[in-house]
């Protein structure tokens, strides 16, 4: 496998910040590409996986996986994420009823005004029926209306 980056032959080089592409050594369509949010321990990281599962229309997740290479597995480091102090992870309301969110963008005019943009799969079960806009007020999350 060539996925391109720098290949990772030991958990330990693995960073907070690190951009990771991580698959089985024999089919690149099954890469998956991680962010490493920390290390839990050993070979356990809190991880946001930006293709999680799509079946579900859930496209990025954040969750502890397990890094195990071997002669199948393989990870390459793509990049690392800027570490801007003071920013975190933090959960964000979906609406009532609803299975399915996506948030596609964001936008900060300050450090206690940020709004993320997207769509949830509505009363009608249809994904993307309904748009989805919330609000950071600097401590939490929470849904605006929307057309």
């Amino acid at each position: 496998m060539n996925a391109g980056g720098i290949r990772i032959t030991d958990v330990n080089q693995l960073a907070k910040g690190d951009i990771v592409q991580i698959g089985d050594g024999s089919d690149l369509s099954v890469l998956h590409t991680y962010i490493i949010v920390s290390r839990v321990t050993g070979d356990q990281f809190m991880v946001v996986d930006s293709n999680h599962n799509p079946s579900y229309h859930e496209t990025v997740n954040y969750y502890q996986r397990t890094v195990s290479l071997s002669n199948t597995v393989e990870a390459f480091q793509m990049g690392t994420v800027a570490q801007t102090p003071g920013w975190s992870i933090t959960p964000s309301p979906n609406p009532t009823g609803s299975s399915g969110t996506i948030l596609n963008g964001v936008s900060c005019p300050s450090t206690t005004s940020c709004f993320a943009v997207g769509a949830y799969d509505g009363t009608a079960g249809v994904y993307g029926a309904k748009s989805l806009v919330e609000h950071w007020n600097g401590t939490s999350w929470s849904i605006m209306t929307s057309p």
